[in-house]
């Protein structure tokens, strides 16, 4: 196991697998958080381990649809089947989501800085804006957005992204439709 593990360190970063453990512990602390708000955590150990080994080991993938059927007879989880009208609000919302965290935002900020000698300096820097997450309730809205530089590499004619900033923001002004350039404006949709 040794030889493998420092054949392993010669091609990656230790600080990265550091990095993918604690966000592979994390995404199991937080499944299990979660499930302990429906279930008891003491009557229901064995089921809460179960279901957070089976989502945070054996389905590999975010993307890895998991049907109301997989939760049933897989995970043991009670479901509710919504109503047609609950069904079509649900779709409405994935849909919105679906569209806002589809989108980029790309800039191009001008930027001046005068010297010591008074000269002025410009220059362009293109960013691109990511929107991560959100947190809505009734009251108001904050958006998880990720602030990327773009420019070439110094080293290679590659073009890179580098994050500046990612920060949990709180949307000023009107919300705006899905379709429009002001994307972390979305205003979710009305039942």
């Amino acid at each position: 196991m040794t030889i493998i593990v420092g054949k392993l360190f010669e091609h990656i970063e230790p600080l990265v697998i550091g990095a993918v453990e604690r966000a592979y512990a994390l995404s199991r602390l937080i499944t299990q958080k979660v499930l302990e708000t429906h279930l008891d955590s003491s009557k229901e150990k064995e089921k809460i381990d179960r279901i957070v080994n089976k989502i945070g080991g054996e389905y590999f993938s975010h993307s890895f649809p998991i049907t109301r059927r997989d939760v049933e007879r897989e995970l043991q989880l009670k479901v509710e089947k919504p109503d047609p009208e609950l069904f079509e609000a649900m779709w409405k919302l994935y849909e919105y989501y679906r569209g806002c965290f589809s989108n980029a935002q790309h800039m191009t900020l001008s930027m001046e800085q005068r010297g010591l000698k008074g000269q002025v300096a410009r220059a362009d820097i293109n960013i691109i804006v990511h929107v991560l997450g959100y947190i809505d309730a009734l009251s108001d809205r904050r958006v998880l957005v990720q602030i990327r530089q773009v420019g070439k590499d110094p080293n290679s004619d590659m073009i890179r992204e580098n994050i500046v900033s990612t920060r949990w923001i709180k949307p000023q002004g009107p919300g705006l439709p899905v379709t429009h350039q002001s994307f972390y404006e979305c205003k979710p949709p009305q039942q």
